[in-house]
């Protein structure tokens, strides 16, 4: 009697090898739509980021307007009452009272964004052809300040006295200058601001960076 030894079916192997291979691709496509989620999370996140931080920005410069805006008008209101009513001026020479011949001028002497009011008095204590002047400006909190400088602008028609403030151009400030006896001891400053006070440098500026004040009467 001849015995027969049973052989392992092909055809259960292939079914086996076809289902490991369907797990396989599922696997790898549920990894390929978590990293699609994850990818597209991350990117929302960061379009978030961004439209806030635009929007930050543009808050910012908004805000930054507005107190240009606001410092601006309050400027306008103190430079008003100033014209209307100023205080004595206070030279080396002696106090300048304010005169019917008023005229001003405005003028940036910092980075600041509200100018500064250059008031001309008229006639000064030093001679009837020179005139007096004073600047006023504005604080942080958009209060008067009368700076304690004092300038000069004319020529004496006897001794040969020639003093002139003219606003810079390349730069904030204005430029004082004065000399004696006909041009000689001759004095050039530049005229800026540092917070409450005027600071005055000596300078040799050249002919085309510094230009006359355009006046304008005070009334």
């Amino acid at each position: 009697m001849t015995t027969h030894t049973p052989t392992p079916s092909t055809s259960s192997g292939g079914k086996t090898r076809k289902q490991l291979i369907a797990i396989l691709v599922l696997l790898v496509l549920i990894i390929l739509l978590l990293a699609l989620f994850l990818f597209l999370q991350v990117s929302g996140d960061r379009g978030g980021d961004s439209a806030a931080a635009e929007g930050s920005v543009s808050s910012s410069s908004e805000n930054g307007d507005a107190q240009v805006q606001a410092q601006a008008e309050k400027a306008v209101v103190v430079y008003k009452q100033v014209l209307a009513n100023p205080a004595p001026l206070q030279t080396f020479v002696g106090e300048v009272s304010p005169g019917g011949a008023m005229k001003y001028a405005l003028v940036h002497l910092d980075d600041g964004c509200v100018p500064e009011l250059v008031l001309n008095y008229g006639t000064s204590a030093m001679s009837a052809e020179i005139d007096a002047i004073g600047v006023y400006g504005v604080d942080e909190n958009g209060q008067e300040i009368q700076f304690q400088n004092s300038y000069h602008d004319g020529v004496t028609s006897v001794g040969g006295v020639r003093r002139a403030l003219q606003r810079a151009t390349g730069q904030p400030g204005m430029f004082s200058f004065s000399a004696e006896r006909m041009g000689r001891d001759q004095e050039d400053l530049l005229v800026t601001r540092q917070g409450d006070e005027l600071v005055e440098t000596p300078a040799n500026p050249g002919s085309g960076e510094f230009e006359q004040f355009n006046w304008i009467p005070a009334d």
